[in-house]
């Protein structure tokens, strides 16, 4: 994972009334029964170092954290927190119940006299009656009350919990100030999209531990200033922020994109520029930004390659290698590093992670964010490697709703040349012209022939006069006119459909050293390599694997697909009584991984066809990323769509950008967690809403088999009947969540991506005006009902008209691109 240090082990640090003194404890805790992996951990941690609670047995040794707490132990802990002098309520509690001398004596009477806690109708303090979760907010956030002048509750924090209503009268306000401000969420569990609350559910110490370190890091009311970030025991402030020069670093020059974000070609500049930047949108102090050339000052932030190396720090770059967008972030005394190899974006990269994990930044496409605490904290041992898990080529074709270099996206390779470039290639070098446009002129065109010698060389000469920068696509057209001449055709039956092009491409290979080729693995090319081994095949050739064949909602190693023209693994079909057997999509790509030096994937990760339909592929996405990255892929062209679509496309955009940087390490876990944090800056309060819908739809879809680029219609994916009986529940959801969106902004997004419901419910008019006696008047009422507005909706959001959708009725024969 990308977080160097957990989140929540960071959180420990940022305290409001707790002496910094406290941190000086013992690292290692004493509690035999909380272990490191616990999701407790942090805040059991955070309550020993500081008083807060403690052991409950003679020895401290068990933390107990299942255990259910007391009115009297919780109003003990809220004592503690206060700093409150023990002496100064010695004496009568003024409870029945709570006799002087106890060890709640003190912290029960001061409880009463601040008004935190009030007896029953009896006038008892009942302190063994077992805490709730209503009690324990109550009790908060009347302290709560004392410690801020104001204290902002959004009702719609509150009203998105399913079981809100089952708050008691008195606790509400308390609830919806709570739950505003994210001491208390969520059980874990919903209810038809809604969180549950369990208002009335008893506390146990671990949770108690972990409501009290929320509210100990709070930062109330202060929306862009987590108050400090301390690089050791020394605040942020103190330091100057150093860059190198720009000698050597010719990336700016050739990279438009960049030039385009970034004012200077100095990328060490840039990335002093942008920490500079968001370190005050994050603490409220502006850093001073000098190059290394100025004097050395106590305390230095260090982004590149400085004049400081040598002399103050060293840094060692070599286990970054070749690989441009790895990076190191170091503290070496009173020095914060951020370093790469300087050949391409690593300094910049390790800059925005820096950013995110110890400023809590979040860049969420055109909305970034704060995370609001009191303090981060840098370890002062601080020795942090990174890099991209498509290290080895990336590309981002989708629609931009963020920046690259903030989503660590600029490519690390540069490929010449058309993606299917092989037909172009196979020409007589007389003819070749060395354009885009000419290979683009034969794309689609018959394939040449991969066993002819004379236009094998001609493949040779043409991508010679080709060559430059780190590679040459030499992808084929890979239709159906293939070659099927004999010795083609022997080849196929000897090596596999893909053989004989893996052939010419490490021919071309041995001829252009020090070159990436490229090749995709497409259609007909998509098969069974037979009869290689590891270390057969030049070491820089690259087969890119084409995912438009695959299952859209099974893992590629599932055998529980159903497909059996493209099956996930390799099983025999019986067809008219003879056997024949399919070779699996899993088995291919093992066996190209096997032994191609260098496996890419070119990834759809949007319905091509269905591109308005409710079909989000999220749990799709996670599930194959995971396999790429374990089988050894190490470069990615992400396709989501070159045009806006109504399925999640920004959120989409974002995740992809997360798991080509970060999936190789990240668990499923921390991507659903990923995405739960981008839809509640996105959406808003009703987020969960949104989350319900997308693991129904994806339920509702799993039941019924299809993959990205078919040509089934809208009701063969989700049926008719299915959609029919889960309309009203799966717009409700998106009503739901739209009702509790904080700002209108927010609002606008979840109207605008119900859209894809809307296509549904467009489709469904349709199916009904086709059972109706089809008069003039009936298709003038769908027309000016259900289409007109369905298409005036697209335009109000700036999604694309689809093709068709003036001349045709039925929106299951439009298309919204063309291939």
């Amino acid at each position: 994972m990308k977080r160097f240090i957990s989140m929540l082990l960071l959180a420990m640090m940022l305290l409001t009334a707790i002496p910094m003194s406290a941190f000086a404890a013992e690292d290692k805790l004493p509690f035999v029964d909380v272990k490191e992996s616990a999701w407790y951990y942090a805040a059991a941690k955070w309550a020993y170092e500081n008083g807060v609670m403690k052991g409950t047995n003679a020895q401290g040794t068990t933390f107990t954290p299942n255990r259910t707490m007391t009115r009297a132990e919780f109003a003990t802990t809220l004592f503690r927190i206060s700093g409150a002098n023990e002496a100064e309520y010695q004496g009568e509690t003024g409870f029945p119940d709570v006799p002087a001398g106890q060890w709640m004596s003190a912290a029960a009477k001061w409880a009463a006299e601040k008004g935190y806690v009030k007896g029953n109708d009896k006038g008892q303090f009942m302190p063994n009656v077992t805490l709730d979760r209503q009690t324990l907010a109550t009790m908060i956030y009347r302290y709560a009350c004392d410690q801020y002048s104001t204290m902002t509750a959004r009702q719609t924090a509150f009203d998105r919990f399913g079981d809100a209503s089952a708050t008691a009268d008195w606790a509400a306000e308390a609830m919806t100030w709570v739950v505003t401000v994210e001491l208390i969420n969520g059980t874990g569990e919903t209810v038809k999209g809604a969180p549950t609350l369990a208002p009335k559910m008893s506390a146990s110490r671990a949770q108690v531990a972990q409501i009290l370190m929320n509210y100990a890091n709070l930062q109330y009311n202060q929306p862009y200033n987590v108050g400090d970030i301390l690089i050791g025991d020394t605040s942020i402030s103190e330091y100057t922020i150093v860059y190198g020069p720009a000698e050597g670093n010719l990336v700016a020059e050739k990279d438009d994109d960049y030039r385009e974000l970034y004012p200077s070609l100095n990328e060490d500049e840039n990335a002093a520029l942008e920490l500079q930047k968001y370190i005050k949108m994050a603490t409220g102090f502006e850093l001073p930004v000098v190059s290394d050339s100025a004097e050395t000052t106590d305390y230095e932030i260090l982004v590149g390659k400085t004049s400081r190396e040598g002399n103050v720090v060293t840094v060692d770059r070599s286990k970054c290698g070749n690989d441009g967008d790895a990076y190191i972030i170091q503290v070496q005394g009173t020095r914060l590093i951020i370093a790469s190899n300087e050949k391409s974006h690593g300094t910049l990269y390790g800059a925005y992670d820096f950013l995110e994990t110890y400023a809590g930044i979040n860049y969420f496409g055109f909305d970034e964010t704060v995370d609001l605490k009191k303090c981060f904290y840098v370890p002062s041992n601080l020795d942090h490697f990174e890099t991209s898990a498509t290290k080895d080529y990336r590309c981002f074709y989708a629609k931009d709703y963020g920046n690259e270099g903030k989503w660590k996206l600029f490519p690390p390779s540069d490929i010449n040349g058309f993606y299917h470039a092989l037909p172009s290639f196979g020409k007589d070098p007389s003819e070749f012209v060395p354009s885009w446009s000419y290979q683009v002129e034969l794309h689609k065109t018959k394939d040449p022939c991969l066993t002819d010698p004379e236009i094998q060389q001609n493949i040779v000469t043409n991508a010679r006069n080709f060559a430059g920068k780190d590679g040459i696509w030499c992808a084929m057209s890979d239709g159906t006119q293939y070659c099927k001449c004999t010795n083609c055709a022997k080849a196929y039956r000897e090596k596999g459909r893909l053989g004989p092009y893996v052939d010419i491409l490490d021919i071309v290979a041995d001829a252009i050293p020090d070159t990436k080729i490229v090749g995709a693995a497409y259609n007909y090319t998509w098969g069974l390599l037979k009869g290689y081994e590891p270390g057969d095949v030049n070491e820089n050739v690259v087969i890119v694997v084409c995912t438009n064949d695959l299952c859209a909602t099974h893992m590629i190693d599932d055998p529980n697909c159903k497909n059996t023209v493209h099956p996930n693994v390799t099983l025999e079909v019986n067809s008219g009584g003879y056997l024949t057997t399919k070779d699996g999509m899993n088995e291919m790509f093992l066996e190209i991984c096997r032994v191609i030096p260098n496996v890419w994937v070119w990834d759809y990760v949007f319905p091509a066809d269905h591109n308005e339909a409710p079909l989000p592929l999220f749990h799709r996405m996670y599930h194959n990323y995971n396999y790429y990255f374990t089988h050894g892929v190490t470069g990615m062209f992400f396709q989501n769509t070159t045009d806006d679509n109504a399925c999640f496309d920004v959120m989409r955009n974002y995740m992809g950008a997360k798991l080509m940087h970060d999936g190789k390490d990240m668990t499923e876990k921390e991507y659903w967690a990923y995405i739960e944090e981008f839809m509640k800056a996105y959406y808003g309060d009703g987020y969960t809403y949104i989350l319900e819908y997308i693991n129904f739809a994806y339920e509702l879809q799993s039941e019924n088999e299809w993959h990205l680029w078919t040509k089934e219609k809208w009701y063969d994916i989700i049926t008719e009947e299915q959609y029919r009986e889960n309309f009203d529940y799966m717009m409700g959801l998106w009503e739901k969540a739209e009702s509790l969106a904080q700002t209108e902004e927010m609002a606008y997004r979840v109207r605008r991506d119900s859209t894809q419901m809307k296509f549904i419910e467009l489709c469904l008019a349709y199916e009904d005006y086709m059972d109706s006696d089809r008069t003039a008047e009936d298709e003038a009422y769908y027309v000016d009902n259900y289409r007109t507005p369905y298409i005036e909706r697209l335009a109000s959001y700036g999604f694309m008209e689809p093709y068709y959708c003036h001349t045709k009725l039925n929106p299951a024969d439009w298309r919204v691109a063309e291939y």
